[in-house]
């Protein structure tokens, strides 16, 4: 009978604790709901305004016809000067494939925008840590795209029919872009670099970087699939490619936490320091940025031979982590 007496009913006391807990609960959950809204919010906002900024600035840089094909024949005798100028060659081989043909062209229209965005939203709910290094990185790499684009406005191969380039969205479809050049909202001349492949590394990479699910690998084929649609469409030369994976290494290497901005280490009750997942992460930027970036640029980039494998050095020192 005493220990029922001591497990009795709860008092009064516990119920209005038991009840001021539950509301302390929910009012902080109501506010980490509302600051991550406020977040999101502005991150639309801020996102929104550098896209359509960036497509202005894009718009009204475009170039005269006569220098962009000038351009464009400059690239083509760089290719065939060190022996990358296979682009025309690898697209005979495929155009008779429309079923192919009709792939690559809606991978190349429809993929590029969504795939980054819906990337973006991941990143920004599930890793918060380092969303604000990826947004840093895709930010500078269109900055720095729209530069070159206004210093060397480039015509793409599918506007060079006199060295046997088709313009495959226009004969198959679907195709993003206009017949008349000076029409619509789209700067044609802004070839090099290509952001279509500099954005699909990005994604690879940092899936590959700070996520740890073994499926992470399969996103290293969006950038692949991106390299062979944007050069069997005749929208880039593969020089625009490499242009576009140097830059990302670039930015990717240079916005790498340094360990003087690093954060102390919390430290427990019993003077232990608590090492957190971040820690870890940072530790690891430190170790393999620029291993990593690279294996995810080689996975595509390479105009003359094939990709490397996950298995290769970046793997390992993923693996490290």
């Amino acid at each position: 009978m005493n220990g029922q007496s001591g497990r009795g009913a709860p008092t009064d006391a516990d119920v209005d604790l038991h009840e001021s807990e539950s509301v302390a609960g929910a009012t902080g959950r109501r506010a980490q709901i509302q600051t991550i809204l406020r977040r999101a919010s502005t991150e639309i906002v801020l996102l929104g305004i550098l896209y359509y900024l960036y497509k202005w600035v894009r718009f009204v840089a475009r170039s005269d016809t006569a220098e962009a094909v000038h351009n464009a024949r400059r690239v083509i005798d760089f290719e065939r000067a060190v022996g990358w100028f296979t682009e025309e060659t690898l697209q005979d081989f495929v155009i008779g494939h429309e079923w192919m043909i009709k792939f690559l062209n809606s991978y190349y229209m429809f993929v590029h925008f969504p795939a980054t965005i819906t990337f973006l939203v991941v990143m920004f709910f599930f890793r918060q840590s380092h969303y604000p290094r990826v947004r840093q990185i895709l930010i500078l790499m269109s900055a720095a795209a729209v530069g070159l684009h206004l210093a060397m406005p480039l015509a793409p191969p599918r506007m060079m029919p006199f060295f046997g380039f088709v313009d495959t969205g226009r004969l198959f479809g679907p195709s993003p872009y206009s017949t008349n050049t000076a029409a619509g909202i789209a700067n044609q001349f802004a070839a090099m670099p290509s952001l279509h492949f500099g954005w699909a590394v990005l994604v690879a990479w940092s899936s590959v970087k700070f996520f740890r699910h073994r499926w992470r690998w399969m996103v290293v084929a969006h950038p692949s699939i991106t390299l062979v649609a944007i050069v069997l469409t005749a929208n880039h030369y593969w020089l625009d490619a490499v242009v576009a994976g140097l830059i990302f290494v670039i930015f990717a290497v240079l916005s790498r936490p340094r360990s003087k901005q690093r954060a102390l280490p919390e430290v427990a009750s019993n003077g232990v320091a608590v090492h957190s997942e971040d820690d870890e992460a940072c530790r690891s930027d430190l170790e393999s940025d620029a291993d990593l970036a690279s294996a995810v640029c080689r996975s595509g980039s390479s105009p003359g031979h094939r990709n490397d494998t996950p298995g290769g050095s970046s793997s390992d020192s993923t693996a490290r982590r």
